[in-house]
């Protein structure tokens, strides 16, 4: 994975937060609790096959960022994923989620040939209470997404590149839903909105899995998952739009403890 100069700091400091949070979630004395009250999850191995739909504007200059799945791996110049749970007496818990997605491509705009390169970093802490129990779990979420854009514009054969980096924190609120729908075989559902003006216009996510535990510690998860972004900030030649859909096939390896 590769990462230019102006972004590592900041990401790596992303990561290590990130790390520490779960590090810290997963140590029961932490919150003065028996290592038997807790429940943890852990997915390192998570892949998401991104659909990129959308358009960005920096600087006056709007370029459609679209990306289907079957050019995915030729554009992807860098991921990473993680994902993290704890739940405590089946009731309530944590979420921490990281992504991370490095995606170049070339785009016709008019009559100008343009390389674009967005970097985006996408990080999550919610909380979570489980309002009903038994066979029919619902959970209440809420938390906080921090969004971190870069983009870069390149017009070919003409002197023009420009950049430009934004981040914003997006409040969330939003529902899950898990069903055993049949012997080591579970349903997962959620769906969130967020932003409200405060970071985003407005963003919502869409998550859609089976989990499949095969093993004690180990289960497979599979399905889809789609969150959107609209974010706007600055005016004139100075403005900065993001909106955009990713979307596209869930893939991963989930560890319980």
């Amino acid at each position: 994975m590769k990462l230019d100069r102006t972004m590592t700091p900041r990401f790596f400091s992303l990561l290590v937060f990130f790390s520490a949070v779960i590090v810290f979630l997963s140590t029961p004395k932490a919150f003065g609790q028996e290592q038997d009250a807790w429940e943890f999850n852990l997915a390192p191995f998570y892949l998401w096959a991104v659909n990129l739909e959308g358009d960005a504007t920096v600087r006056g200059v709007t370029s459609p960022v679209d990306l289907p799945f079957d050019q995915i791996f030729d554009n992807l110049e860098g991921a990473l994923i993680i994902h993290f749970e704890a739940l405590h007496e089946n009731t309530w818990g944590f979420i921490a989620d990281f992504n991370y997605l490095d995606i170049s491509q070339n785009a016709q705009v008019a009559i100008f040939d343009i390389d674009v390169s967005v970097k985006e970093t996408v990080a999550e802490l919610d909380g979570f209470y489980r309002i009903t129990h038994g066979v029919h779990q619902f959970d209440m979420v809420a938390g906080v997404r921090y969004n971190e854009v870069k983009l870069k514009y390149n017009i070919r054969n003409l002197p023009f590149y420009d950049s430009r980096t934004e981040n914003w924190w997006d409040p969330v609120v939003g529902v899950r839903y898990r069903y055993p729908i049949a012997d080591r075989w579970t349903l997962q559902l959620r769906g969130d909105i967020g932003g409200f003006g405060i970071g985003s216009d407005f963003t919502w996510q869409t998550i859609g899995l089976i989990d499949y535990q095969p093993w004690k510690y180990v289960s497979l998860v599979g399905g889809y998952r789609a969150l959107s972004l609209d974010y706007e900030t600055g005016s004139g030649n100075d403005v900065f739009k993001y909106d955009v859909l990713l979307h596209g096939p869930v893939l991963g390896l989930n560890i319980r403890w």
